[in-house]
């Protein structure tokens, strides 16, 4: 490797890291002694990042946080987390892009938006970029999920309403799973079980309808870590809010084998199609 690839290297790393994990980095890179946790946690931020850079986006270090910015948006990313990995899914990957697409066929106006599991705020970003006079308002249970949520949503000017609770079918206490897939901070499941003092309350779909008035729902976002199984159940209880939603996209995770299930009760009201991980409902 020449001296000015050499340099050009050490000055990208010292942009994100400080000198002591830039340091990891390169030896790490050479000598397996210093491949430890971190050393891989350190190449999985440093691989996102190439890849994100690749894609046009500037990422730099802000104190505790990457910034990731493409010219529209400034988003916030912990260190060491999923962030970056929701980052490449939302933006560089488009993941809405299809979900777009069947809207403006369906020539839906979206002003309502509910954004059940919002993580760190980027697809309310996302939505509230497209659909810019829409009312937008985001679900998410975790503390320090919710904390990066609204340092996005404060720092891109989205006027969203943030709930610091869990989506459920009924009022209750709703306990952390942080086991649930790879255990990041975009898998977090919930669960009626008391297995910890760590919990958060739970509000339904029907109370945040009735909470704000809302007299339609245009589009129904839902990804929330196998907690679906619980909203949408066999018994239909509290499912009222599905007869003024237009539009919903939900992320179904089957290792809870609930995707028929789920799409029995959408078929009924709603033609059903894909886009990406999402299965897409629009009202007959």
């Amino acid at each position: 490797m020449s001296t000015l690839k050499i340099v050009k290297r050490v000055n990208n790393l010292f942009a994100v890291w400080s000198l002591t994990d830039a340091f990891r980095l390169v030896i790490g890179s050479r000598l397996s002694s210093f491949r430890n946790d971190r050393f891989r946690k350190l190449v999985n931020d440093r691989d996102n990042i190439e890849e994100l850079r690749n894609s046009n986006y500037n990422v730099v270090k802000n104190n505790n946080y990457f910034t990731v910015e493409d010219g529209l948006n400034k988003i916030f990313c912990r260190r060491f987390s999923s962030d970056l990995d929701v980052v490449k899914q939302i933006f560089v990957q488009d993941e809405f892009k299809d979900l777009f697409k069947i809207i403006n066929q369906n020539n839906i106006c979206v002003n309502s938006i509910i954004d059940a599991g919002g993580n760190i705020g980027l697809s309310t970003i996302k939505f509230s970029n497209v659909f810019p006079k829409s009312k937008i308002i985001t679900i998410e249970p975790d503390a320090d999920n919710f904390k990066v949520l609204q340092k996005n949503v404060k720092a891109n000017n989205v006027s969203a309403i943030l709930i610091k609770k869990g989506i459920w079918n009924k009022s209750c206490k709703l306990y952390f799973d942080r086991s649930f897939r790879d255990g990041k901070e975009w898998s977090i499941s919930l669960t009626e079980e008391a297995n910890s003092s760590d919990f958060v309350e739970a509000v339904s779909i029907n109370d945040i309808v009735k909470d704000y008035s809302l007299e339609e729902i245009d589009l129904l976002k839902i990804d929330i870590e196998g907690g679906e199984r619980f909203i949408f159940n066999e018994t239909g209880f509290g499912l009222e809010f599905l007869k003024i939603t237009k539009i919903v996209a939900i992320e179904i995770h089957d290792e809870y084998d609930i995707e028929n299930k789920i799409l029995d009760i959408l078929k009924k009201d709603f033609s059903i199609s894909r886009s990406g991980e999402y299965v897409i409902g629009v009202r007959k």
